[in-house]
């Protein structure tokens, strides 16, 4: 510290931007938006592994920095409103109405912002900043967050359904359009988890023809993921800093776990079998 009072000082790294920021200035490919979207996913998923909920998840909230050939890197910031207390996980006692729920009522998850307290009543936030990252993808992809408005133009996580989400244009990739949609269930029961999300981005982006789905084996994973691995491995080497989606890969490869990758490919599979 500094002077006679030993002024503490906290110091973090100086970001250029927040997505907000960024999105008003930039308008990313769908490609890249994919991208974007993905690291918010993972983020999610490492908070989740780690017992925490954001809480308050928006575009202001989430830092961006840029990679040498221009791709931004994510970086979720101000856990103010976090839920992170080792003695009930993700599973808050809601006892009563003084019982925060956390900031941002507008991407508030519908079981957090529709729940009634009572003795025995509990909120599970374990997909709750999940659903949020659903309604965040529109504002990605260059259009109006359907949960900001004015004037009851807007939709209300507590009482909309999921027929009023507004459709996401043919521009978009059909995978991702069909993630979206299954982020923003109003039953968490039927939303991905974070880590099933990102796997279908990650199997979407990657896995190129070598994962056609309907003749998938296990064999034929197992290839692609060794060839997978050879070639981050290989990327991250040769280069002197690791662009964004080489880290990526290698989030994807650390992170992977057969039942959460399974899901992904048949989620994957559904939706491109249905008519």
């Amino acid at each position: 510290g500094l002077g006679h009072g030993r002024t503490l000082f906290l110091v973090m790294k100086n970001y250029p931007c927040t997505l907000r920021q960024y999105l008003r200035e930039n308008t990313p490919s769908p490609r890249l938006a994919s991208v974007m979207l993905l690291q918010l996913l993972e983020g999610l998923d490492h908070l989740v592994q780690q017992g925490v909920a954001h809480r308050d998840l928006k575009s202001d909230n989430i830092l961006v920095e840029l990679d040498a050939d221009g791709c931004p890197w994510l970086v979720i910031a101000d856990f103010g409103c976090c839920l992170a207390d080792e003695h009930v996980g993700l599973q808050l006692p809601f006892t009563s109405w003084y019982v925060d729920r956390g900031g941002n009522g507008c991407l508030m998850a519908p079981e957090v912002s529709s729940a009634c307290p009572g003795p025995r009543a509990v909120i599970d936030y374990s997909k709750a900043d999940a659903w949020a990252v659903g309604a965040l993808a529109y504002e990605i992809f260059g259009f109006s967050n359907p949960f900001y408005g004015q004037d009851g133009a807007h939709l209300e996580s507590r009482n909309y359904r999921e027929a009023q989400l507004p459709a996401l244009p043919e521009s978009v990739p059909l995978d991702v359009r069909q993630l979206v949609g299954s982020l923003l269930q109003r039953e968490a029961s039927k939303r991905p988890s974070a880590r099933v999300a990102a796997n279908v981005l990650h199997l979407s982006l990657w896995g190129e023809h070598t994962l056609a789905l309907k003749n998938l084996k296990l064999d034929k994973m197992i290839g692609w993921l060794l060839q997978q691995s050879a070639a981050t491995l290989l990327a991250d080497r040769l280069t002197e800093k690791s662009c964004v989606e080489t880290k990526m890969k290698m989030l994807f490869l650390a992170n992977l776990e057969y039942e959460a990758l399974c899901q992904a490919a048949l989620l994957l599979y559904s939706w491109r079998a249905a008519p």
